[in-house]
């Protein structure tokens, strides 16, 4: 609006100077403290007056200036009439002056779209003459472009609509979250379209609108994160990281792969479900899977499935592991260890007797996902898996705590062997459901007896037909 001199003078900028003699306006108005008209102040932001464009590039009207010339000279033909209490500034407007600028209205597509719905040239830029004039007729229309709360304006529009936003992304599915931000996003720009057009009203559109796709973004990522973190405490964070970093693993087909499989299941259990409440089984089953999942895991195993009271471990799948045998039947020691050391939690549950039976087995098995395009579980398929569950079974009969095949057991170097116990005695088995005795020779590791010693001391089993 105004500029200082050398001087130190406060001097108006052309258009405002232009409005200002066409009002009669005197000195004393130009170089007051604040600029006021009709009694109230001008609005400006930083002192600053905020173009309020009458329409793109060649709206307001122009005349040569040679007809300008001819009118004052008198001439009838000239439209004269149509000038009278006008402001006319003169001036050039031809692009090779190179008095264009950059205007709200120099955007390529808005300008597209003009030139497209209505008859008006495609012009980018406006030649200063007619900035100058559409100063004036901001300030000759009243027509101030204002903002309602002032520099609040922004934050206060964000806090009311954030919040609204953030509501509907966090109970709508990833989809309709998608299609909120699209209404969000026309929605916002002709409500700032219209306020602009009927009460020349300032507000912002781009904070708005990047707030709307900052925050399905950010709902995006806290929902896959979520969904990320229940399928890693669902089914395991080994499967999850592998079916993230290879999506292909989604497929029907499976992969043959040798695993080592390891079932295990709690002795007298259903004794024990009939003489307690549900609600004391649930606490007792919570309390044992809370110590021996951590162990299987820090092992590398995965919790394939849970059922009842029993688990089905999977070494090796789907993250390739050389020494699955061995982290299998490590784990089986761990696990029993962890039971017999934890013996006073389990009288403080009514389970004084609380013991459990591990069967592993070393094995072809197809793993990857099985089931429907619509239902999907990651598992192990094949003769391997019954054996192992076989196992699990015979430990009863064989008055054990732990049972690996003979598969398994040559999977183990003889140092690994005597950190697992100092006695290995073979055993024939005949398992339930198999047609043949079990080739090889399974190893007892643990009687329920020895268990609760060193395991140093521990005397082996004799070979039993089960």
């Amino acid at each position: 609006m105004r500029a200082k001199s050398n001087t130190n003078e406060a001097k108006p900028q052309f258009g405002f100077a232009a409005f200002g003699l066409s009002q009669k306006k005197d000195e004393d108005w130009f170089t007051a403290k604040s600029l006021m008209l009709d009694g109230k102040e001008i609005p400006t932001e930083s002192g600053r007056l905020l173009i309020n464009f009458v329409g793109p590039p060649g709206t307001i009207k122009t005349v040569p200036f040679h007809h300008v010339l001819k009118a004052a000279r008198g001439d009838a033909t000239t439209p004269r009439h149509s000038w009278k209490n006008a402001t006319v500034l003169v001036g050039v407007t031809a692009y090779t002056y190179q008095d264009q600028h950059a205007t709200a209205y120099s955007n390529q597509a808005a300008m597209w779209a003009i030139q497209y719905f209505t008859s008006s040239p495609r012009l980018d830029r406006m030649a200063g003459t007619e900035i100058q004039a559409n100063i004036v007729a901001t300030l000759q229309d009243r027509a101030f472009l204002i903002r309602p709360l002032g520099k609040l304006t922004t934050a206060v529009t964000l806090l009311l609509i954030g919040p609204l936003l953030g509501i509907g992304f966090a109970r709508l599915s990833l989809g309709w979250g998608a299609l909120l931000t699209i209404l969000h996003h026309w929605l916002w720009k002709l409500l700032c379209l219209g306020l602009f057009s009927w009460l020349n009203w300032r507000v912002e559109i781009v904070s708005m609108l990047l707030m709307g796709v900052m925050l399905y973004g950010v709902t995006f990522g806290l929902r896959w994160r979520w969904i990320r973190g229940m399928m890693g405490m669902v089914k395991s964070e080994a499967v999850a990281r592998a079916l993230e970093a290879d999506p292909s693993k989604l497929d029907l087909q499976g992969e043959e792969r040798e695993i080592s499989v390891l079932f295990c299941d709690v002795r007298s259990f259903t004794t024990y479900s009939e003489q307690h409440t549900p609600h004391e089984v649930v606490k007792l089953l919570n309390a044992y899977f809370g110590i021996i999942v951590p162990i299987i895991e820090e092992e590398g195993g995965i919790v394939n499935s849970y059922i009842g009271d029993g688990l089905m471990v999977m070494f090796g799948a789907p993250e390739r592991r050389p020494d699955h045998a061995f982290r299998a039947a490590r784990a089986a020691v761990r696990m029993v260890k962890a039971v017999y050391g934890l013996s006073q939690r389990w009288k403080e549950l009514g389970a004084a007797e609380f013991r459990i039976g591990v069967g592993v087995h070393t094995g072809k098995v197809i793993v990857g996902t099985i089931g429907s395009k619509n239902r999907l579980d990651y598992t192990a398929i094949g003769d391997t898996v019954n054996t192992a569950s076989r196992l699990e079974s015979a430990t009863k009969d064989a008055q054990t705590d732990i049972l690996l095949s003979e598969t398994t057991a040559a999977e183990i170097s003889e140092q690994d062997r005597a950190t697992l116990s100092d006695t290995w005695n073979p055993v024939g088995l005949k398992l339930k459901g198999k047609a043949d005795k079990l080739k090889g020779d399974p190893i007892s590791l643990w009687t329920g007896a020895s268990a609760l010693g060193s395991g140093s001391n521990d005397k082996p089993n004799q070979s039993i037909e089960i």
